[in-house]
């Protein structure tokens, strides 16, 4: 079962044109199939450019038909919807039409989940304080005042071609504070045809819009013009969920059930609620999207941008045959992206770290088997050794000087997110002793003792694990051993609960493994301070309710 079968994702693709840099991810929006199973009726696809920037031909807005004569959708006009060339008028009538339930809709029929999803959307966009963001196929403008409320942009605008979704959108702004409704404006607009100079918005966004537009690539076009050296585009869409069950339950919902009640809430006669369901299984999948992408400008891409764009289609793949115990196809996947000249430290740090994060989390929730993270763990450290013996033969790095003790949990996933950490080190030019998990507390601060390393760094990522370092902390800052021996943690359980590797008395950490590698080689001269530390006085643990 693939990650998507568990819970509607978003997968993230940052697409570049011009040698622009390209990462990936797979996002949770809700939880898997439980009490709230209907939250998983359907997936979301968010595309999201990076550095983005070239040229397009702007096109004009066509002048379309009168309106009043467009009859509504019949039925069988929705078994090529996307082809139909009076598309882009139906679709406006249609909006025009359900302008006044829209919002009403959205809410009952997504059990809320809407504006999670657009709150997730801005998160995911990183807008900067002053940036200008460009919210197209606005609707009644939730996303467009969910960038306003939830971001420091200078300016959002909000275009959209329909009048009547405007309209409300427009009465929605009244109602806001003046200082957002100062930030945030309307203009009717069509994507195919944006006014806006070129480079222009720091973020474009389109939110359940881009399989309305009548030409997705021209839009794309347009939206690759208008954005600046280093923007970002963000897709927000609907998918069909791979899971055979989850998918039939969707079909029900909204094939059958949806289409009926929205339609008599929405009191509709313009087929609304017909096409929308099936203008969703009827468009793009994520990989045609990026097809469509690359063909309104993306040129030259290298085998590790290639790799970057599609991380998130990999890791899905990578997760499936973990938990499978597959352990052919999980080689053939590494094997794969290294032949293609996918860098080893690349497939360390952004296909399988996020996949260990995501089978540690999905433990955790009890969202897996244990058989299932079993399985997975194991086949991880082969796949992670493999890696790893390429990652260190093909490292030039001149050595730093600094030796590392390292030390773990003893729970499978603290060795396997240890072991990655490590050989990061290593190939960073670190000279490295890992004693793995298991190792007596006492005995770790023996060696410490006795060799005098210039880092210990333990790894922790169950919370059972934290006792024993925190006591080991303490023991070796009571004593005065090693007073030039800096302390270094790592791990989930750290990044679970804000705050507490300082309190434990560390003198350092990170949350993934690079940036652990960078703060040793830039920050090795600090130390906690005496008012961090847990000797003498009463211990919390915040873990069990960051856990």
């Amino acid at each position: 079962m693939s990650v998507k079968d568990r819970f509607p994702v978003a997968g993230l693709t940052e697409h570049p044109v011009r040698g622009a840099a390209i990462i990936a991810r797979s996002v949770q929006v809700s939880k898997a199939l439980n009490k709230r199973f209907i939250w998983n009726l359907r997936g979301i696809c968010e595309w999201v450019t990076v550095e983005v920037y070239t040229h397009c031909v702007m096109t004009e807005v066509q002048t379309q038909p009168d309106e009043a004569v467009i009859r509504a959708w019949e039925d069988a006009e929705l078994s090529d919807l996307h082809e139909n060339e009076q598309k882009s008028v139906k679709v406006r009538a249609m909006f025009n039409a359900i302008a006044r339930s829209y919002d009403l809709n959205n809410r009952v029929h997504s059990m809320w989940r809407d504006e999670a999803w657009r709150k997730h959307a801005v998160k995911r966009a990183g807008v900067n304080a002053g940036d200008r963001v460009l919210d197209v196929a606005c609707g009644t403008g939730d996303l467009t005042q969910a960038f306003a409320k939830r971001s420091r942009a200078r300016e959002v605008i909000g275009v959209d071609f329909t009048e009547g979704m405007l309209e409300i959108a427009g009465h929605k702004k009244d109602r806001l504070h003046r200082e957002l409704g100062n930030r945030l404006s309307y203009e009717q607009g069509d994507a195919m045809g944006l006014r806006f100079d070129d480079q222009s918005f720091d973020v474009v966004s389109i939110a359940f819009g881009i399989r309305n537009v009548q030409e997705p690539s021209k839009a794309i076009g347009e939206f690759y013009r208008v954005l600046k050296p280093g923007g970002r585009l963000v897709i927000l869409e609907f998918d069909q969920p791979s899971n055979p069950l989850v998918r039939w339950f969707n079909g029900v919902y909204c094939g059958t059930i949806m289409p009926r009640t929205a339609t008599w809430i929405a009191r509709d006669t313009s087929g609304a609620y017909k096409y929308l369901p099936r203008s969703v299984t009827s468009f793009m999948t994520r990989s045609e999207m990026m097809d469509a992408m690359g063909d309104a400008g993306r040129k030259g891409i290298t085998s590790t941008r290639k790799f970057e764009m599609s991380v998130h289609v990999l890791s899905e793949r990578l997760f499936e045959a973990l938990v499978e115990g597959n352990r052919s196809l999980a080689r053939s996947i590494v094997n794969e992206q290294l032949n293609e000249g996918v860098s080893p430290e690349l497939m360390l740090t952004d296909l399988f770290w996020p996949t260990y994060e995501m089978i540690d989390k999905l433990h955790r929730e009890d969202q897996i088997s244990s058989l299932a993270y079993n399985l997975s763990t194991r086949l991880f450290r082969v796949l992670v050794d493999q890696t790893s013996r390429a990652l260190i033969a093909g490292s030039n790095a001149e050595p730093v000087g600094r030796n590392v003790f390292a030390c773990c949990g003893t729970c499978e996933g603290s060795e396997l997110g240890a072991q990655m950490a490590v050989d990061l080190l290593e190939a960073a030019g670190f000279g490295v002793r890992f004693a793995g998990g298991g190792v007596p507390m006492d005995e770790v601060r023996q060696t410490v003792q006795e060799s005098s390393p210039d880092v210990l760094l333990m790894f922790c990522s169950n919370p059972a694990d934290l006792p024993d370092i925190r006591e080991t902390i303490d023991a070796l800052h009571e004593i005065g051993a090693c007073p030039n021996t800096q302390i270094v943690v790592g791990g989930g359980v750290f990044n679970r609960a804000e705050g507490l590797a300082e309190e434990i008395g560390a003198d350092l950490w990170a949350s993934h493994p690079l940036e652990l590698v960078d703060a040793m080689i830039d920050d090795a001269d600090i130390r906690a301070t005496p008012e961090q530390r847990t000797v003498g006085r009463t211990r919390k643990t915040p873990i069990s309710k960051a856990a």
